[in-house]
C-alpha cells in the first residue's frame, strides 16, 4: 500500500493560491491603516505634481512610482491605498517570480517561498509608497530570465530595477561582473538588454535634467548629505542592522555558498559592501533586497529542519523589529497627523519640517525650512509653519503626546 508523502499533502493543502491570498488580505490591511511614511509622502506628492495637481515636487526622486500611481489614480481617483495596492500587487508579483526562480531549482519551491512571502521586511514594505519592492519585483524577474538563459531579457529587466530604485544598479554591476566571470561570451546581450530597458529614463534624464545622468547624480548627491559617514556613525550601525535582520540566516548560508554560481555571489557581495561601507545607512528595509538570494543559498546547503530553524529565527527578529518600528512610527506620527488635519483649513503657504507627507496632506505649497522662517515669510510668502520644534512666534494650535510634540505657528505674528 503506497502512504502518501506528507510534503505532497502539504502542498496540494497550501499552494501558492492560499499564500497569495493571505499575503494579499495581511499587506491590503496594513495599506489601508498605516499611517504615511516620510518616503511615502515624497512620492506622492510628486505623483499629484505629475498630474498637475500640485506645485510641491522633490526632484530627487525616482519618477517611475510616481507616474505609475499619477496614472492609477485616473482610474479610481486620488487616495493613499489605492497607490499602496500597487506596491502590494508587486509584493505578490515578487512571490510568484521567487516560486518560479525556487522551481528550477528545488523540488518544494513552496516552502521557501512561504518564508519568503511571509518576511516581515517584505509584508511591510509591500504595503507602503516605496521603490523597493517595485524594484525587487524586476530584480527578481531579472534573475529568472538569467536562470533560464533568456540573457538579453535579463538585461532589460535589471536595468530597469535600477531605474526604479538607483541602489538596485550595484546589483547589476554585481551581475555585470558575475556573467563576465561565468558566460564571457555572450555579455553583449545583457548590455544591449540594459541599454534597452534604461532607455527611457536616460531620455527622461536629458530632455529634462540636461544630462543622461543627471538625475542620478542629484540623488547620489541629496543622499550624501542625509547619509552617516565615517566608520562608527554608519559601518558599525550597518552591520549591527545586518546581524539583527538577517540574524539566523547568516550561519545557515556558509553550507550553501560553494553550490551558489558566481553571478548569484557577485550581486550579493556588491550589494551588502556597498551598503555596509559606501552607503551610510543602516535601514532595515536595505536588506530586502538580497533577502530572496540569502534565502536560496541556505536552502541549497542545509538539512530542511535547520533551514526551518534558521529562517524561524530570522522572522522573529526581523518581525520585532518591524512591529516595534511600525507600531512606534503610528504612535509618533499622530501629533504631524492632526496638526495637518487642523492646518488644511488655513489659506496660504507653509513650511514644514516634514515637507513631504504635509505637501501631499494639504494640498497647498508646502516648503522645507531651508532658511530661516522670516527669511521664508518675507521673500517668499510663507504664512504658516507647521514644526516639532520651539519658535518665535504664536503658536495657534499644539498638538502632542509622549512621543513628540507638533506646533501650528502664525508667521505673521511673532512673540512680543
Amino acid at each position: 500500500m503506497n502512504i502518501p508523502d506528507k510534503s505532497t499533502k502539504l502542498e496540494k493543502l497550501f499552494d501558492i493560491r492560499l499564500l497569495l491570498v493571505l499575503f494579499l488580505l495581511f499587506t491590503s490591511s496594513i495599506a489601508y491603516t498605516a499611517a504615511l511614511e516620510w518616503d511615502e509622502g515624497s512620492f506622492l506628492t510628486n505623483a499629484e505634481y505629475f498630474s498637475g495637481d500640485s506645485s510641491n515636487f522633490e526632484e530627487s526622486r525616482p519618477a517611475a512610482v510616481s507616474y505609475a500611481v499619477s496614472g492609477i489614480w485616473l482610474l479610481t481617483g486620488e487616495s493613499t491605498f489605492s497607490a499602496r495596492f500597487i506596491v502590494v500587487l508587486a509584493g505578490i508579483g515578487c512571490i510568484v517570480v521567487f516560486h518560479r526562480i525556487a522551481l528550477e531549482e528545488f523540488d518544494e519551491p513552496l516552502r521557501i517561498t512561504a518564508v519568503f512571502a511571509f518576511s516581515p521586511l517584505l509584508l511591510y514594505w509591500s504595503a507602503h509608497i516605496y521603490t523597493d519592492v517595485p524594484a525587487l519585483l524586476f530584480l527578481l524577474g531579472s534573475f529568472y530570465m538569467f536562470q533560464r538563459d533568456r540573457h538579453f531579457l535579463a538585461g532589460i529587466l535589471i536595468s530597469i530595477a535600477g531605474t526604479v530604485r538607483y541602489v538596485f544598479l550595484v546589483l547589476a554591476i554585481g551581475m555585470g561582473v558575475g556573467y563576465i566571470l561565468e558566460r564571457r561570451n555572450r555579455i553583449s546581450q545583457p548590455i544591449l538588454g540594459g541599454l534597452m530597458g534604461s532607455a527611457p529614463f536616460l531620455l527622461y534624464s536629458k530632455i529634462y535634467y540636461e544630462g543622461f545622468f543627471a538625475r542620478i547624480i542629484m540623488y547620489l548627491t541629496r543622499v550624501s548629505h542625509w547619509s552617516d559617514s565615517g566608520f562608527v556613525a554608519s559601518v558599525v550601525p550597518g552591520v549591527k542592522s545586518g546581524l539583527f535582520t538577517l540574524s539566523g540566516l547568516i550561519p545557515a548560508l556558509y553550507p550553501g555558498w560553494k553550490d551558489t554560481g558566481l553571478t548569484e555571489k557577485s550581486m550579493i557581495t556588491a550589494y551588502t559592501i556597498f551598503i555596509i561601507f559606501i552607503s551610510g545607512n543602516s535601514y532595515p528595509r536595505y536588506w530586502l533586497a538580497i533577502l530572496p538570494f540569502l534565502l536560496l543559498v541556505a536552502y541549497r546547503g542545509l538539512d530542511r529542519k535547520f533551514f526551518y530553524l534558521a529562517s524561524a529565527i530570522m522572522l522573529i527578529t526581523s518581525g520585532f523589529g518591524v512591529v516595534t518600528d511600525g507600531m512606534n512610527h503610528q504612535r509618533c506620527e499622530e501629533p504631524l497627523e492632526n496638526a495637518l488635519d487642523y492646518s488644511s483649513d488655513l489659506e496660504g503657504k507653509f513650511v514644514s519640517d516634514s515637507w513631504a507627507i504635509a505637501g501631499y496632506r494639504l494640498d497647498k505649497p508646502v516648503m522645507s525650512p531651508w532658511k530661516s522662517l522670516s527669511e521664508l515669510r518675507d521673500e517668499e510668502d510663507v504664512k504658516y509653519a507647521v514644526l516639532s520644534s520651539d519658535e518665535p512666534y504664536e503658536i495657534m494650535k499644539s498638538f502632542s503626546n509622549n512621543c513628540r510634540n507638533y506646533y501650528v505657528y502664525d508667521l505673521e505674528r511673532p512673540k512680543a
